[in-house]
């Protein structure tokens, strides 16, 4: 009887920490739990005013990159769909460049994470990819560092 209570109890944490997932420092995969359309996610990438890769195809769909208008960078999202999951990643670069002695220096892409200061371009951008997680999705998204 306690040994069924206490599964029961652990079950019931197990659960609920599923349901409430947030995301962690430095986590750079958001994960949606279930299959997600081809079409719904061109249809949300392109009403977010993304340009898809003329290679993408129905399983690996990334984007050209997109100016967020703000904190002057660039993003890049990738989605890859495997089976009843969905993974969303992206990319990010700073639009700024610095010339010094005729040299020109511009930065390259780099992952994107959960993480920087609020209002930063880092955290725009995250937040960037978590609400194109939402759309994709009425489910709880999960986080996870790779």
């Amino acid at each position: 009887m306690v040994k069924g209570f206490c599964i029961l109890i652990l079950s019931c944490l197990c659960f609920s920490f599923e349901a409430i997932s947030q995301p962690k420092k430095k986590d750079n995969t958001i994960i949606i739990s279930q299959a997600v359309s081809y079409q719904k996610i061109k249809s949300i990438l392109f009403s977010r005013g993304y340009i898809l890769e003329p290679s993408a195809d129905s399983s690996l769909i990334s984007t050209q990159e997109r100016d967020l208008g703000r904190e002057a960078v660039a993003l890049k999202i990738s989605i890859l769909r495997e089976d009843s999951i969905t993974y969303l990643k992206g990319l990010i670069k700073s639009n700024i460049s610095v010339s010094l002695g005729g040299f020109k220096g511009e930065s390259g892409f780099s992952p994107i994470y959960f993480g920087g200061m609020k209002g930063s371009g880092l955290r725009l951008a995250w937040e960037e990819l978590e609400a194109i997680g939402n759309l994709l999705t009425d489910i709880s998204l999960k986080y996870l560092r790779q």
